[in-house]
């Protein structure tokens, strides 16, 4: 995405929410005004005042993910789909609620911190990087003029260990170095921050919660999976709600599905500890692991060399590119991205409702 695209996603959620007439609050990003212009996360809440049961559906928690959370979003509004809702059921939409990630067209909030990394309890002690990631980080962090014999040696790596392993060094999360890849942070981020505040204010009675982030990404391409973090039966219950799609990092994990430290799920559960509290990731396949490696460490590398807000032209083809791996230029993709999106929803909603 650019900041114009994010800005133009952010505009059509406000038309939506004005021509619904339905409650919307915005929360303006501390770095709005910028080198991107106005940033914002907004909000949009249908079904009862008080209800007891309220479904969260996320956008954006990977900035450059965030137009297939929003046209999974504008789909069930312009559908019509939330108008009519069961009683005591409300459904809240949170729109980018890493919108300095979407504007700069990164994966990363503005702290450089991957968000589904950062939903840790940080007056714990925090996992130490994975042995594999410590080994190789001079050549993930390698400058982009020494890039071909890095990935030369990295794709050693990749060949011996399998591509599997070498995603899970480079993407599982680490705490140490707030300038490297997969980096979960060393506080909570003003995205964490204010993806709490909005949930306790929408649901902070509430006896049932769902919670459904879009992302885009893993998986066969145009395949919709739900990752589920839970175990045991927390992730029978995820099953029972989502069927066959879900897959468990966790527990029997498929082949190229990897835990993560400080998931969202983590969060989710954390946040309510009085509620039933059921998440899940929609992850909506495009290209094969070894593409989106080598297009994160070209963006990652440019960023080191240029600063997280340049707008060197290799900075923004990197990004450019980075971005096309998560939202394919293709219509039957993006057509089946909305059916997947609405089916998920509708399986949440036949499973909330009495």
């Amino acid at each position: 995405m650019t900041a114009q695209n994010a800005g133009e996603f952010m505009r059509a959620f406000r038309e939506r929410a004005r021509q619904k007439n339905a409650a919307f609050e915005v929360r303006e990003h501390p770095r709005s005004g910028g080198r991107f212009g106005r940033l914002e996360t907004g909000v949009l809440r249908y079904g009862e005042e008080n209800a007891q049961t309220v479904i969260f559906l996320t956008s954006g928690v990977h900035g450059a993910e965030q137009a297939a959370g929003s046209w999974c979003q504008f789909d069930l509004i312009d559908r019509g789909i939330l108008n009519e809702l069961p009683k005591g059921i409300a459904v809240v939409l949170i729109h980018a609620i890493n919108p300095w990630g979407a504007a700069a067209g990164r994966r990363y909030t503005e702290e450089n911190v991957d968000l589904c990394r950062n939903f840790m309890d940080f007056k714990q002690d925090v996992p130490d990087p994975l042995d594999n990631y410590t080994a190789l980080q001079p050549l993930i962090d390698a400058a982009p003029a020494d890039a071909k014999d890095a990935d030369a040696e990295l794709a050693r790596f990749a060949s011996e260990h399998d591509v599997p392993a070498f995603y899970a060094a480079v993407m599982s999360g680490q705490y140490r170095d707030p300038d490297g890849v997969g980096f979960g942070g060393k506080a909570p981020t003003w995205a964490r921050q204010t993806l709490e505040a909005i949930m306790l204010g929408h649901a902070g009675n509430a006896k049932r919660i769902y919670a459904l982030d879009y992302h885009t990404g893993v998986g066969p391409y145009a395949y919709g999976s739900i990752i589920g973090m839970q175990t045991g039966a927390r992730l029978k219950r995820a099953r029972q709600v989502f069927g066959d799609w879900v897959l468990a990092p966790r527990e029997n994990p498929p082949a190229g599905f990897i835990d993560v430290t400080g998931h969202s799920t983590d969060g989710y559960e954390a946040l309510f500890p009085n509620a039933d509290v059921m998440a899940g990731v929609l992850e909506v396949g495009t290209f094969a692991q070894d593409v989106f490696i080598q297009r994160l460490l070209a963006e990652h590398r440019m960023t080191r060399a240029h600063g997280g807000e340049s707008d060197h032209p290799d900075l923004v083809q990197a990004r450019r590119d980075l971005a096309r791996f998560f939202i394919p230029d293709d219509a039957h993709w993006r057509a089946y991205l909305r059916h997947r999106g609405a089916q998920a929803f509708k399986q949440i909603l036949e499973d909330a409702t009495p």
